[in-house]
């Protein structure tokens, strides 16, 4: 694996301050002092704080992109290969348990940030969706799944992770069976 890029060792200083900070602590001056550079060094890669929040929206994007692809070539071939390789990369998506994920997301009240997230679940949904003869079946998985994510952000354990296991477990089952 090579050097991390500049930008991307911005992102990564943007996620510490983001997750120890919160979102309204968050500013320029914080991340540049995170990553070790001047804030002016920040305007080369990003235009203002919510242009490094949509690029880092796309860098979970990308890298959610990349695992599910990472685990769809592990599947066996079968009818529902991607929704299956869907559901285990958003159960093992690292920013899962990324409490800047959850910060970021306060942000949906911002029209273009909001807009960001909802272009990418209608890709992913329509991706899903578009052979399908029951795309209400792909969207009752895809909804349990989102409710297991929106337990981990709000840090709610009352799903163990032996129980989280077994939930994938029967979702893959339901995929197989009914999907």
């Amino acid at each position: 694996m090579g050097r991390k890029s500049s930008k991307d060792a911005i992102l990564d200083a943007t996620e510490r301050v983001i997750r120890r900070q919160g979102m309204a602590g968050t500013t320029l001056e914080a991340v540049a002092a995170e990553a070790g550079l001047s804030k002016g060094a920040l305007f080369y890669h990003f235009k203002n704080k919510k242009d490094m929040l949509l690029q880092l929206l796309e860098r979970y994007g990308t890298q959610f992109t990349a695992l599910r692809q990472e685990l769809y070539d592990s599947l066996p071939d079968g009818p529902h290969r991607l929704l299956k390789a869907t559901v285990l990369a958003s159960i093992r998506h690292p920013a899962r348990k990324s409490s800047s994920v959850a910060n970021a997301l306060t942000l949906l009240d911002d029209i273009e940030l909001r807009a960001k997230v909802l272009e990418m679940r209608k890709h992913l949904f329509n991706e899903l969706t578009k052979d399908s003869p029951h795309p209400e079946r792909i969207s009752l998985v895809l909804l349990a799944v989102d409710g297991l994510w929106i337990m981990d952000l709000f840090g709610d354990r009352s799903v163990t992770p032996t129980l989280q296991k077994r939930i994938v477990q029967e979702l893959l089952h339901l995929i197989d069976e009914h999907g």
